[in-house]
């Protein structure tokens, strides 16, 4: 709730809600970490400053993910996680701000910036004999080197997908702990290179890839995981393919929701839902098109990357729409929140973000 609050920047419910959350579940009268951040940052100056330097002793990777998700503010989110980094010591500790920084820098469409947080993770999970999270960062470098939304070189999609090929799902890894994700491990992997091939232009490759995990044993209780994995790896080459039909065919009556033990796929479905978003806006199904790109953005899942890797990419996409709606004052508050989210992105994104500051300056009715 405190969440939703500070999305519509209604401060006087966020400030009660995590006040009354703190008395309920920990005594204390003063805010933690998260909310102050978030405050500051709206701020900025001084205030943020302070909250910053306080956060070498008061570490919370959510504080990073709320200044990114609901002030929308990476550069902020960035400085405040790099400060705990420098003052925490524990693999895992270390691990998790890792991956907050690296969903910070894939917010702000820093590829490389990001890629670099994702090794150095890795790093600390070898440390830290944490062999599944070793095995989880894999996969999310996959997912996000496949977003075509996100600016990746060719040779970064091509050096992942390698990375991907050579690792085997038969052979799990020293100390891997059984879970749910274990027996889908093979589905996994076909899903992986389906999407990389995609993007890659591969398309044959890809549905040969989807239908090899069509045709894997599906384990017990997961027929809804493995029929969306296969959906959403053919919903991207007819989305590459320039076939909005055929993208929102493949995506249609699914069995049901993901169970949540299957809450690691998380990705899949959030990629699902922009998959779809991208069908219904080339189909010219703007009404539908706008509420699924809102989905995207805003996930119910703290802390959660895809939605962060998805955050300017989708304001993008609502600004074109509602540009084209006529709707000149939220498309031009929309491409200022790209331009503003992608100020510093890699070079592959920056004619986009001219573009996105220009439309933001001079949108008028085209109609």
């Amino acid at each position: 709730m405190w969440e939703l609050a500070g999305r519509e920047h209604d401060w006087v419910a966020f400030d009660s809600l995590w006040q009354r959350w703190a008395r309920a579940y920990s005594g204390a009268k003063a805010l933690p970490l998260a909310p102050r951040a978030v405050r500051a940052a709206e701020h900025g100056g001084a205030a943020l400053r302070a909250v910053i330097a306080g956060a070498s002793k008061e570490r919370d990777a959510y504080a990073g993910w709320s200044v990114l998700v609901i002030s929308e503010n990476p550069p902020a989110a960035r400085a405040l996680v790099e400060r705990m980094l420098a003052f925490s010591k524990g693999p895992a500790e270390r691990l998790e701000l890792r991956w907050m920084l690296a969903g910070t820098e894939l917010a702000a469409g820093r590829w490389r910036a990001a890629a670099r947080e994702f090794a150095r993770g890795d790093e600390e999970a070898a440390r830290g004999g944490l062999a599944d999270a070793r095995e989880l960062l894999l996969w999310n470098r996959a997912q996000y080197a496949a977003l075509p939304s996100l600016p990746v070189p060719h040779a970064d999609i091509v050096a992942v997908r390698a990375e991907v090929s050579r690792w085997d799902p038969g052979v799990p890894q020293p100390n891997q702990r059984p879970g749910p994700l274990l027996a889908l491990r093979p589905h996994l992997k076909l899903y992986l290179l389906g999407i990389l091939d995609s993007r890659l232009g591969a398309y044959d490759a890809a549905l040969r890839e989807a239908a090899a995990l069509e045709k894997l044993s599906v384990p017990p209780g997961a027929a809804t995981a493995v029929e969306l994995l296969a959906r959403v790896v053919r919903a991207c080459v007819a989305t590459q393919r320039d076939d909005p039909a055929a993208a929102l065919a493949a995506l249609e009556h699914p069995r049901g929701q993901l169970p949540m033990t299957f809450n690691l796929l998380r990705f899949v479905d959030v990629y699902a839902r922009w998959l779809r978003a991208e069908a219904l806006r080339s189909l010219n199904r703007d009404a539908e098109a706008l509420r699924w790109y809102r989905a995207v953005s805003e996930g119910d899942v703290s802390r959660a990357t895809p939605e962060m890797a998805l955050l300017a990419p989708s304001r993008l996409r609502l600004a074109e729409l509602h540009e084209r709606q006529g709707d000149v004052a939220s498309a031009r508050r929309l491409y200022g929140q790209f331009a503003d989210l992608w100020a510093d992105a890699d070079p592959e994104a920056r004619e986009v973000v001219r573009a996105a500051a220009l439309r933001a300056a001079t949108s008028r009715d085209e109609r």
